[in-house]
């Protein structure tokens, strides 16, 4: 599943500030729906190159017979995605190029229902997969420490090659201090054609970032049968701070070379998120 959108691309550590202005929780009055159809709902997408988007996402229903996602990604112009065929847990949209958007829905509240966006185009190798929604306002986050776990998982292809890993991943967030720290374990699958070689193994690792309103920006450093690093954007949604979720990217070293990879994480407030249809 592949993404064109390169040259907006920006990694995790380089984004300096937001593309677009968020659209926060107001005590249930107003549902993603209706976000969805005026200004749009925002968020973060990992990238299979190993870098991070924001990503906007708009419905527009001018038209009679279809309904169309404009898709905006780094601040970049919108793209529109139409002509749907429903599959499990979501939709799939195309653009005029041919270019699909396949969107899923996770419904935990009159405010929380979740976005989940994967991208790809047929001509290059290059995807990004994100969840996203409406976020929550700064002043209805927890008070002081917040326990959040969940999965992430990413992936990355060349012509030659191809990695995919995730697991589990553990932050606690202290809102008070702007702070957040956490662990990951889990593990990853490689390959490298020209080498007729494949690999695989387990590794472990630290998260340490920072809280700002409703968005967080962390690193990951893993260690183990593949050693690397990555960079989680991503923000909390929900009335009051039920998920965190965005995008991951970064590379993963083996013994097969370094290889980069993206994807998503997904995150709940004490206790598991279910990721099943």
């Amino acid at each position: 599943m592949r993404l064109i959108y390169r040259h907006r691309f920006v990694g995790g550590s380089e984004t300096s500030s937001q593309a677009y202005s968020p659209v926060y929780t107001d005590d249930g009055e107003t549902s993603l729906e209706e976000h969805l159809f005026t200004t749009g709902v925002t968020g973060y997408v990992g990238n299979s190159d190993g870098s991070i988007s924001e990503i906007r996402v708009r419905i527009d229903d001018s038209e009679e017979e279809a309904t169309a996602f404009l898709l905006s990604i780094d601040g970049g112009p919108e793209v529109e995605y139409s002509d749907n065929n429903t599959k499990c847990c979501g939709f799939t949209f195309e653009n005029e190029a041919g270019d699909q958007f396949e969107i899923g829905f996770e419904e935990f509240g009159p405010e929380g229902s979740l976005l989940y966006a994967y991208l790809y185009n047929a001509e290059e190798t290059e995807w990004s997969e994100g969840s996203f929604g409406v976020h929550t306002a700064p002043n209805a986050l927890p008070e002081g420490s917040a326990y959040y776990d969940g999965y992430w998982n990413a992936s990355g292809e060349t012509e030659t090659t191809g990695i995919e890993a995730g697991g589990h991943l553990e932050i606690e967030v202290d809102f008070n201090s702007g702070l957040l720290a956490g662990y990951t374990e889990g593990g990853f699958d490689a390959y490298d054609d020209n080498l007729e070689d494949e690999t695989g193994g387990e590794f472990y690792g630290s998260i340490v970032g920072s809280v700002e309103d409703s968005e967080l920006n962390a690193d990951m450093i893993v260690i183990g049968d593949a050693s690397g690093q990555f960079d989680l954007l991503g923000a909390f949604y929900g009335e009051e701070g039920e998920i965190a979720a965005g995008g991951i990217g970064g590379s993963l070293t083996s013994e097969l070379g370094e290889m980069n990879l993206g994807g998503s994480f997904t995150l709940e407030h004490g206790g598991d998120f279910c990721d099943e249809c």
